[in-house]
């Protein structure tokens, strides 16, 4: 009987903030974990081979109103996002970076929003030297206002690295794809 009581009183708590277009501007910084499924296709082969895995991240940014409920802004998150394709294929990929932009609208405690921009990750063929891969990506996500300056995300992500590790260690035509659904709480200042 106790945890559908507190559950309640967070609930309580959580839907006694009211937040305004004003509260979704400014500074903010938070901490995420997220589920990472991905992928390499290499040429003329018809099948690819998978990698999943679990990883934390952090991600700050800062959003401004542009009219009455539209937010726009821009954020650099860290991902450890850590994947090994073999022993399909001697692959290792880590550490993704991304500096986004992001296009959201106020509802009062809720903001669904869009973000696109710039991926870098680290990759290298087992044994090899690590090289630095860029890529691109896209999102949509919702954040919540649980408190006055604490908000909570759930967001999907899509990366695309193209012609990895060219012409130095593959040929070209060698693409990782990375899908991730991430969970975030953040803090605005």
């Amino acid at each position: 009987m106790r945890f559908p009581m507190l559950s309640a009183a967070a609930i309580l708590a959580a839907s006694s903030v009211t937040a305004s277009a004003q509260d979704w501007t400014g500074f903010y910084a938070g901490l995420s974990v997220s589920s990472h499924g991905s992928d390499l296709s290499q040429p003329g082969v018809p099948f690819d081979f998978s990698a999943s895995g679990v990883s934390p991240g952090i991600f700050a940014g800062y959003s401004f109103l542009v009219g009455s409920n539209t937010i726009l802004g821009g954020e650099i998150s860290y991902d450890a996002y850590d994947q090994n394709f073999f022993p399909g294929f001697p692959l290792e990929t880590g550490g993704m970076f991304q500096a986004r932009a992001r296009l959201g609208y106020a509802m009062g405690n809720a903001m669904p929003y869009a973000a696109i921009g710039a991926a870098s990750a680290r990759m290298n063929l087992i044994g090899s030297p690590t090289e630095t891969e860029t890529g691109w990506s896209v999102g949509l996500g919702l954040d919540y206002m649980v408190a006055t300056d604490v908000s909570v995300r759930a967001e999907y992500t899509f990366t695309r690295f193209d012609d990895v590790l060219s012409p130095t260690y593959l040929p070209p035509g060698f693409d990782v794809t990375d899908q991730a659904l991430s969970i975030g709480v953040a803090m605005h200042f």
